[in-house]
């Protein structure tokens, strides 16, 4: 089972299983859902991005999932359970209250995840992005600062759009 595991999360094997699934489906339908790879003019957009997010969603998903089991044995869930609050209630005012916390505390752990991916996407899938102008001219200091930064920039911002996206949740959530 681990080796599998590791071979799901090997980017190479994700990237076959994606263009295979987006070549079957053509086979099948005759209907190009997603472009599998940049030549020329061509862009591919969704199997790229679709790359990009699954190791942080897999890792998201699993820490919010362990999180999620350790509040539910907490005692105020137990006493809501016991007064005979519905799962649905007990989950929407308490566990998922409680989440966006930790939540909010990964995204450092998200964005990076993302931003070091990219270098991987981007070769994989033939694309000139932001990383490539790291190996495309050569080693050139100013070039090399300005590409550092840029990719600082880069964070910065992926980082501000998740807090954004988290910070109504719990506003939403403060007032009940």
């Amino acid at each position: 089972m681990g080796e599998a595991f590791v071979r799901f999360f090997d980017p190479d094997s994700r990237l076959r299983m994606l263009q295979l699934s987006v070549v079957l489906i053509y086979q099948r339908t005759g209907v190009l859902v997603a472009e599998t790879a940049t030549f020329g003019e061509d862009r591919a957009v969704l199997l790229p991005a679709l790359t990009l997010l699954l190791l942080p969603l897999v890792y998201l998903v699993r820490q919010t999932s362990h999180q999620t089991r350790s509040i539910l044995t907490e005692d105020y869930i137990l006493t809501a359970k016991a007064k005979g609050l519905s799962h649905r209630l007990i989950h929407a005012r308490h566990v998922f209250r409680n989440l966006l916390p930790f939540i909010r505390a990964e995204l450092h752990y998200i964005t990076s995840m993302l931003l070091g991916s990219l270098f991987v996407v981007e070769y994989l899938f033939n694309l000139e992005g932001m990383t490539r102008l790291l190996y495309l001219l050569g080693y050139q200091y100013p070039l090399l600062v300005n590409t550092l930064f840029s990719l600082a920039a880069i964070y910065l911002l992926t980082y501000g759009a998740l807090q954004m996206t988290v910070f109504p949740l719990e506003r939403r959530l403060a007032r009940d």
